[in-house]
């Protein structure tokens, strides 16, 4: 289905896996009638959609950035990255760029997530004797961001690719969101072991001190225009500025700042590459005081100044 333009959006375009009829609401949310799995595409240059509670969701841009809080926290996604969140979760979104920047959502209905969960949580025998059998546990993953990846991301391009074109059956789009929530348990199962690896007795130990750091990790990502300290960070992550440097650097094997610096680079080099934005304005964009400094950086780090890596891709 299609809906009518929203302000500074050429298109809105939503997708259900089941028949249903899609309601805007008044805040800009949109509503089902009927439990359905959601795709929805959006290009807008300015988006903001007050907190509401949602479902399980993957949220992904393209071409841009759009920020997010959830419960609170702040996120930030675009080409190279996605975002997680959980049923019950309060998010706020905003985005607002000088060129549309593509909104790709996409929203589990909790039943289907339970169905699919229990289905690979739960012996065979069970499973044959009782095949619609409710699920006892509710699906939770760790809501973060993550690099697009070889597992989860291509269900994501595979679906996105698949917009408006003849394979866009309520049947495909089915078995594709089977697929996702598999994949999201496996990976889900990658990050269990990184929080294995941390250096602490016990697991809740292990837990908390991997949830605090990537909570800091994304406010840092989502911060990169801004001067933000330390200290701040260390605030996010609810621990003291040495104690937080010290376990970011055994974590990410990567100091705050040098992940951060790094990361600006990372976002840099992304947007020489797919934007037409001048070499000066991705400077000040992912948040280098001087072109000079992140000019050396550049160089140093890729081989070329920005400048001559520009010429050579365009």
């Amino acid at each position: 289905m299609k809906l009518a333009p929203e302000r500074g959006s050429p298109s809105l375009k939503v997708y259900t896996d089941a028949p249903a009829r899609c309601i805007r609401l008044l805040d800009g949310h949109l509503d089902f009638d009927s439990p359905c799995n959601v795709l929805v595409q959006r290009r807008a240059s300015e988006l903001n959609l007050p907190e509401a509670e949602t479902r399980l969701s993957i949220r992904c841009a393209f071409g841009g950035q759009s920020f997010f809080r959830v419960d609170g926290n702040r996120f930030v996604v675009h080409d190279d990255r996605y975002l997680l969140f959980n049923l019950g979760q309060r998010v706020a979104t905003s985005l607002y760029s000088a060129v549309p920047v593509e909104c790709f959502n996409i929203t589990l209905h909790p039943e289907f997530v339970g169905e699919v969960f229990r289905s690979l949580t739960t012996p065979t025998t069970p499973l044959l004797d009782n095949p619609t059998g409710k699920l006892s546990q509710a699906m939770h993953l760790n809501v973060q961001t993550y690099p697009h990846d070889d597992l989860v991301s291509p269900v994501i391009f595979r679906l996105r690719g698949a917009l408006g074109t003849e394979s866009m059956t309520q049947g495909w789009m089915t078995e594709q969101f089977h697929m996702l929530v598999e994949r999201l348990l496996q990976r889900h199962g990658r990050i269990s072991r990184e929080i294995e690896a941390i250096p602490a007795i016990r697991h809740a130990t292990r837990m908390e001190i991997y949830q605090r750091l990537t909570l800091a990790r994304d406010f840092l990502e989502a911060s990169l225009q801004d001067t933000i300290t330390l200290t701040d960070y260390a605030g996010v992550a609810c621990l003291s500025p040495h104690h937080f440097l010290r376990l970011f650097k055994q974590v990410y094997h990567e100091t705050p700042h040098q992940y951060l610096t790094r990361l600006r680079l990372e976002r840099a080099h992304s947007l020489l590459r797919n934007t037409q934005l001048s070499v000066t304005e991705i400077c000040f964009m992912v948040g280098f005081e001087s072109l000079g400094s992140f000019s050396a950086l550049f160089k140093r780090h890729y081989g070329k100044p920005p400048s001559a890596f520009r010429t050579e891709t365009d």
